[in-house]
């Protein structure tokens, strides 16, 4: 009796996990990119919320901008003036805005929008939106953030 397997033995299991993998690959992917999407999307909320309660503390109004489509700042002034960059966020995917925010010292958003991640797919977390006092995380519908928490 022989013992161990036989060439075709292997060459067989191994297009078994070859195809598998061929299979898995794309939806791994697919997982990993919009991961990455609800992390940045959470990151930029927390960056808006804290420069929401920064403005408050300092009463000094502040401007969330998007300076490129992987960097958002936050300045100690109006979004027309110049001001000291008090926070910087680095995304990892591209994202977009409608327009600058701006909280003043009140902590209301007085210039008020948008900065989404451009997906065709409603089920991830993928913008935040700010508007009067509230800042929310949504889904891009193409138009505008809805607001899902």
């Amino acid at each position: 009796m022989q013992k161990g397997f036989s060439l075709l033995e292997i060459l067989v299991s191994i297009a078994i996990v070859a195809l598998l993998l061929g299979l898995a690959l794309p939806k791994v992917k697919n997982y990993i990119i919009s991961k990455k999407i609800e992390e940045d999307t959470h990151a930029i909320y927390l960056t808006v919320k804290r420069a929401q309660l920064r403005a408050k503390l300092t009463k000094r109004t502040h401007c969330i901008e998007l300076q490129d489509p992987y960097t958002l700042i936050v300045k100690n002034s109006t979004c027309s003036g110049s001001g000291d960059i008090i926070d910087n966020l680095t995304l990892r995917v591209p994202f977009n805005a409608t327009k600058n925010l701006t909280v003043n010292y009140m902590g209301i958003f007085t210039q008020q929008g948008s900065i989404y991640y451009n997906s065709t797919s409603g089920d991830i977390i993928d913008c935040v939106k700010a508007s009067n006092i509230r800042v929310c995380e949504g889904y891009w519908d193409g138009s505008s953030c809805v607001c899902k928490y």
